[in-house]
């Protein structure tokens, strides 16, 4: 089955690389991209590689994650003229994703990020991710409301306000991570925790809706 998905991806894999990078980029292949994904909105220059190129070091759905048998349904990449996707080494993240990048927005993933089934990142402003970060399956990163909220003045009053993650931090699965977030490096996110405002300490588990302190002194691995 693996060689039969890797056969199937190859027409999107073209499609897409040659879509968004220069020629002498896009003939490299950086990016996997599997039949699973539904492209909705693409343009020349909306991903970006920081970095060194190599053939297959981003790939899209190539995998449908862990715990994942008898799922089914497709992955979304949904990139606003205007917004960017950057990569700043190698990448993975699995099916049933749902990537959406407003104009304005900017999503980022540090080198060696991994993520399970089910990422759902919505941004509009930034959303960052650092080196050597795994994200369990079914987590939502959100940098906005979704829709305006305006006062007696008509005034808006829900600001989208960038996500910041560190470096070498765990996220187990089913976690949500609201606008305006930032936690620092060597982290471990408990399941189910909603991230609701931000985290200056390292090396500390974080849980709870909303998400507190648990644990601190705590290192961890792959």
């Amino acid at each position: 089955m693996k060689i039969i998905r890797w056969i199937w991806a190859i027409p999107k894999t073209i499609y897409l690389n040659f879509k968004v990078f220069n020629f002498s980029t896009a003939i490299k292949f950086p990016i996997i991209c599997s039949h699973k994904v539904k492209i909705k909105k693409i343009s020349k220059d909306c991903i970006y590689i920081q970095g060194p190129i190599k053939r297959g070091m981003i790939r899209f759905a190539m995998s449908d994650g862990s715990f994942s048998n008898g799922r089914i349904g497709t992955s979304i990449i949904n990139i606003a003229k205007g917004g960017q996707l950057i990569f700043t080494g190698e990448g993975i993240i699995n099916n049933y994703f749902s990537l959406n990048i407003g104009s304005n927005g900017v999503v980022k993933f540090g080198d060696n990020f991994f993520s399970n089934y089910g990422l759902l990142i919505s941004c509009s402003k930034k959303i960052e991710f650092g080196s050597d970060t795994i994200v369990g399956w079914n987590c939502s990163f959100i940098d906005g409301d979704g829709h305006k909220i305006f006062d007696g003045n008509n005034t808006q009053t829900n600001i989208d306000k960038p996500i910041s993650i560190g470096n070498h931090v765990w996220i187990a699965s089913n976690v949500v991570c609201l606008k305006g977030v930032t936690i620092s490096d060597n982290i471990v996110v408990a399941q189910s925790a909603v991230l609701t405002k931000s985290f200056n300490q390292e090396n500390c588990v974080l849980g709870g809706s909303p998400a507190k302190i648990i644990k601190t002194g705590v290192s961890w691995m792959k």
